[in-house]
């Protein structure tokens, strides 16, 4: 069977979650309450259980279409949705978001969102964690001050809205929810939930540095892949690291592993192996080649392509045009 604990919301509401004033009339009944009292929605805090950080665990089982909040922020809170059965569209700022099976969603605090339909079937699991405060560190999650400072670090430097976390995320819900159930409140149980919330926090720190992993080579390679098709585009490592989600220093070093060249001499190959099919393939002048990749004379053109090549532009030019002929 399942239940909603108002207990769960025993902060002060604006520092819990905060609505838009015009999505929301004076004296209207609070979006989260009215939502909340249903037999499709059970939901608990883990204050009582020595845990006041964690303000909210809950799971979803939608079985006909359900109204949905308004969009909203947590100003201190993190939310956390992982999806058992969807798909479920999440507007994230000013981004839509589409969260599939086996894959969670991250807000961060301050973030507005919201889910835009809880349509019928849906499946979902969430927590609602709130980031300690310096003062508090020190009894965050039961941990020292310095692992808890740590995850509070790496869980705020999660940038990804969405990403794959697969089963292990629906195994530890589980377990939390049949220990909160089934055990008496007490110091066993204060222990076995919050080592599997610890498993959790840790779990989505762990998928999304992997997930962001992929994301930068993915976007290293789609780079390397421009700059190949376009080598004369002039582009700065500010541009380029921007364009990857790094700054300049992790990107070079990136770039560097990704494609064995650092940004600045792989565009420059890439623009000399432009350089070589044009002077083979066609009778452009020199100076039109240097031109058309960008050089800002056909001598600086022809000092680049000599030291790559070992050969000026039109020494090469000449090579080739002998090749061919002895070719045939």
């Amino acid at each position: 069977m399942l239940y909603y604990v108002p207990q769960m919301r025993k902060r002060n509401d604006k520092a819990f979650c905060t609505y838009p004033a015009s999505r929301q009339e004076p004296g209207e009944a609070d979006p989260i309450d009215r939502l909340g009292v249903t037999d499709e929605r059970q939901a608990f805090s883990l204050a009582e259980d020595g845990l006041p950080f964690v303000e909210g665990i809950g799971f979803t089982r939608y079985v006909k279409p359900h109204v949905t909040l308004p969009m909203h922020t947590h100003p201190e809170s993190m939310e956390m949705h992982y999806c058992l059965r969807g798909p479920i569209d999440f507007e994230i700022g000013n981004q839509r978001h589409t969260l599939l099976p086996g894959c969670v969603s991250i807000t961060q605090p301050g973030t507005s969102h919201h889910i835009v339909n809880n349509a019928r079937g849906h499946q979902h699991y969430w927590l609602l964690l709130r980031f300690p405060t310096p003062s508090e560190a020190a009894g965050a999650l039961g941990l020292p001050p310095a692992e808890a400072k740590e995850l509070r670090r790496r869980l705020a430097a999660i940038r990804l809205n969405i990403f794959p976390v697969g089963d292990r995320m629906k195994f530890l819900f589980q377990d939390l929810f049949s220990i909160h159930n089934s055990l008496p409140r007490g110091t066993y149980r204060t222990l076995m939930m919050r080592t599997i919330v610890l498993q959790l926090l840790a779990t989505i720190v762990s998928e999304s540095g992997k997930c962001h992993v992929r994301s930068t080579a993915a976007s290293i390679r789609q780079l390397a892949d421009e700059i190949k098709a376009m080598p004369e585009t002039h582009r700065t490592i500010g541009q380029m690291a921007r364009q990857c989600g790094l700054c300049e220093s992790s990107f070079i070093e990136s770039f560097k592993k990704a494609t064995g060249f650092p940004p600045a001499a792989f565009m420059t190959h890439c623009r000399i192996e432009k350089a070589k099919r044009l002077l083979i393939e066609g009778s452009l002048p020199i100076a039109r080649i240097a031109d058309t990749l960008g050089y800002s004379s056909s001598a600086h053109f022809s000092s680049q392509f000599r030291l790559f090549c070992g050969k000026t532009p039109s020494a090469f030019r000449q090579s080739a045009a002998n090749q061919h002929r002895s070719d045939h």
